[in-house]
């Protein structure tokens, strides 16, 4: 059986033993005791009688001096196993934990963001940091590739962006990325917001035909060349 330890006995550990921790839950943030869903990663309590003396989920942390907490989840949110062996949160993590030269909130923006993206905005990753410094997971500085320097600008995008966003690319059935990719390009200071989501709109447009090009070259039509 799955079972989970308070979060505060998990921070008092890592406190005691080093100077600075990263503490990282690949979990859901909703009601444990609500009943499980079978959509996301969860445990039962060890005491289910003390789900009246507890908050639900994995909650706000308060405090956090010297330690970073990466969650898979915003706070009341369930966190997606996935298909493979990993869930997103943990492929992201594997994949950008080393990332040469990032300063560690940076690495996370883009697990958080990758997620996000992938999840088509269903998932977004959670970061309270208490570090006083900045913490480098590796040291050789490089040029990021493409995809990572979308996924840093992607993170400073408003909210309400971001539900337009999600909006548009949910009604073209297509991934985040290459509108977010769109609307950073744009120079937005002088369009409206009607005008913007015009642009937005032909942006997906586009890549939903090229997608379906692509689809008919890929086709075993002998007739296409």
């Amino acid at each position: 059986d799955k079972t989970s330890l308070p979060l505060e006995e998990v921070r008092e550990a890592v406190a005691a033993t080093a100077k600075v921790g990263l503490i990282v839950l690949d979990a859901c943030r909703s009601d444990p005791f609500a009943g499980a869903s079978g959509e996301g990663r969860g445990a039962t309590s060890l005491a289910k009688d003390a789900a009246d003396k507890i908050r639900p989920g994995l909650g706000r942390v308060g405090r956090a001096e010297n330690i970073l907490f990466a969650f898979a989840a915003a706070p009341g949110e369930t966190a997606a196993d996935g298909s493979g062996q990993n869930s997103p949160f943990t492929a992201a993590l594997t994949k950008y934990l080393g990332t040469d030269g990032l300063e560690i909130r940076s690495v996370l923006t883009l697990v958080q963001q990758e997620v996000y993206d992938l999840s088509r905005g269903k998932q977004l990753p959670y970061v309270e940091s208490g570090l006083p410094q900045l913490f480098f997971a590796a040291t050789t500085k490089e040029q990021l590739p493409e995809r990572e320097r979308l996924l840093l600008a992607m993170a400073d995008v408003t909210p309400e962006m971001r539900g337009e966003v999600e909006q548009i690319a949910s009604d073209a059935d297509m991934p985040l990325a290459p509108l977010y990719g769109a609307l950073i390009s744009t120079d937005t200071s002088h369009l409206s917001g009607e005008s913007l989501n015009a642009r937005l709109r032909e942006a997906a447009d586009a890549f939903v035909k090229v997608r379906g090009e692509m689809k008919t070259l890929a086709s075993d039509d002998p007739q296409v060349t």
